[in-house]
C-alpha cells in the first residue's frame, strides 16, 4: 500500500470530500492515481499553510489525515481488483441449502425408532422395579402376621379374633363370641362372613378389633405391658390400606385329600384352591398390594369396565375409600390401575399359614397340591407366583 500522511485542519470538509471523491474514482487507477495523490498533496500543502495561518489567529489544533491507495510494484497506484470491490456475488455467501423432504422423513423415522426402543426399555425396568418392591412388601406382610401372632398367641381369624356368629353388639354376645360383628364392614349382615374370611382382608393388621367382653381372652383386645400380651398394632401402616373387590370363590374351603402323601385336611378357612375372579363379588375388602399395576379383570382374566358396581363379574377393582364411607365418589376414589392384593391363606387348623404374591402377570395360579409353600407350576398363572410360608414349611 502507498500511504500518504496529509496535514489538515478541523473543519476542512471540502478538501476531505475531494479526497473521498478522488479515492472513489477507479476509471484509470494505473495512470491517474499518482496524479491524484500529487494534486491532493499540493492542495493539502497549500491548505496547510492557509490553515496554519488561520490557526494562529483562531488557536485551532491541527491533525494528520492518512490516505492509502494500492500500489503497483513500481510504486504507482494499482487498479483495485474487481473481486475487492465487493463480494455480493461470491458463491461463499450464497444461501445454504436446506434438508429435502426425504432426508427429514429419514431423520424422523430414526428418532421414532429410538423413542420406541427407549420406552420399551423403560417399561421393562419399571416393571422389574415394581416386582422387586412387591417381593420386599411380601416379607413385610409376613412379618406383620408373625408379630400379630407373637403378641396375641393367635393368627388373625383364630381364637378370640374370629368373627362372632351372631352378636352385633356387646349386649348380645356370649363367652363363645369373639369379634363383634358391628366391627366388621358396614355391609348387610349376610355379607360379613365372606368379607371377614377373605384372604385379602388385612383389617386386623391395620386396626384394633372389638372383642366380646364375655370372652375369656377378651383382654387380648389391647396390649398389656405387664403380661406382654395383646393387640399392639397397627402392624401395617394404615396409609397403605386400600379397598378391593374379588369373587367369593377365593374363599372356598376344601374337605378332601390334599397332597400326594394322602394327607386329609379339613379346613375351616380358605385353603387357596379358589379363583378370585369367579363368584359373587365380595366388596370393599381392606387390603394391601404392590407390584405391576393392572386394570380390574373379569372371569377370563381380561380387563373389564364397571369395577365400581356393587355386583357383577368385574373383580380386583381398587378404591381409595370404601363405598360406605361418607364422601365416597366413584369418579374420585376408584383407581383405574393397581397392583393385585397380597393373599393370606392357611390360617385354619391343620394347614400351612402363608402369604402369596401373584407375580408380575397379576394372575393367581392356585394352591400347589403337593406343597402349599411353593407356587403351583401346573398352571400358567402360577409360574411367577411367590409363596412365603409363616411356619417355615
Amino acid at each position: 500500500m502507498c500511504r500518504r500522511w496529509i496535514p489538515a485542519r478541523a473543519g476542512m470538509t471540502g478538501i476531505r470530500g475531494r479526497l473521498i471523491q478522488k479515492r472513489s474514482d477507479r476509471g484509470d487507477m494505473a495512470k491517474g492515481a499518482e496524479k491524484a495523490v500529487s494534486s491532493t498533496a499540493d492542495t493539502m500543502g497549500a491548505a496547510n499553510i492557509f490553515s496554519e495561518r488561520r490557526g494562529k489567529k483562531q488557536g485551532t489544533a491541527g491533525f494528520l489525515l492518512s490516505f492509502s491507495l494500492p500500489c503497483s510494484p513500481g510504486g504507482a497506484a494499482a487498479p483495485t481488483p474487481p473481486a475487492a470491490i465487493g463480494n455480493r456475488f461470491s458463491p461463499r455467501l450464497a444461501r445454504p441449502r436446506g434438508f429435502t423432504l426425504i432426508e427429514l422423513l429419514v431423520v424422523c423415522g430414526i428418532l421414532a425408532a429410538l423413542a420406541f426402543t427407549a420406552w420399551g426399555a423403560y417399561n421393562g425396568v419399571q416393571e422389574a422395579a415394581e416386582d422387586d418392591i412387591a417381593l420386599a412388601d411380601l416379607r413385610r406382610v409376613a412379618d406383620a402376621v408373625r408379630r400379630f401372632r407373637a403378641d396375641t398367641g393367635f393368627y388373625p381369624g383364630q381364637g378370640p379374633f374370629a368373627l362372632a356368629a351372631t352378636a352385633q353388639v356387646e349386649a348380645q354376645c356370649t363367652a363363645a363370641d369373639g369379634i363383634l360383628r358391628s366391627w366388621a364392614a358396614h355391609l348387610p349382615d349376610g355379607d360379613r362372613n365372606a368379607w371377614f374370611a377373605s384372604p385379602a382382608n388385612l383389617a386386623l393388621l391395620f386396626g384394633a378389633p372389638i372383642l366380646c367382653a364375655k370372652h375369656p381372652l377378651a383382654h387380648l383386645q389391647k396390649w398389656n405391658p405387664e403380661t406382654g400380651r395383646g393387640w399392639r398394632g397397627p402392624y401395617l401402616d394404615r396409609n397403605l390400606r386400600l379397598w378391593v373387590d374379588h369373587g367369593d370363590a377365593l374363599n372356598s374351603r376344601t374337605v378332601d385329600t390334599i397332597g400326594s402323601d394322602g394327607e386329609t385336611v379339613v379346613t375351616d378357612g380358605p385353603d387357596g384352591f379358589g379363583d378370585p375372579l369367579i363368584g359373587v363379588k365380595i366388596r370393599d375388602v381392606p387390603a394391601y398390594g404392590t407390584g405391576p399395576r393392572y386394570r380390574a379383570a373379569g372371569a377370563a382374566g381380561a380387563a373389564c369396565s364397571g369395577q365400581g358396581a356393587t355386583s357383577g363379574g368385574c373383580m380386583f377393582g381398587w378404591r381409595a375409600a370404601a363405598r360406605w364411607e361418607t364422601g365416597y365418589r366413584a369418579d374420585v376414589h376408584e383407581l383405574e390401575r393397581h397392583a393385585r392384593p397380597f393373599l393370606l391363606f392357611g390360617l385354619a387348623n391343620g394347614d400351612h399359614p402363608r402369604v402369596v404374591y401373584l407375580g408380575k402377570d397379576g394372575v393367581y395360579g392356585g394352591r400347589n397340591p403337593d406343597d402349599p409353600c411353593r407356587p403351583n407350576l401346573n398352571t400358567s398363572g402360577g409360574a411367577d407366583d411367590h409363596v412365603l410360608c409363616l411356619d417355615g414349611g
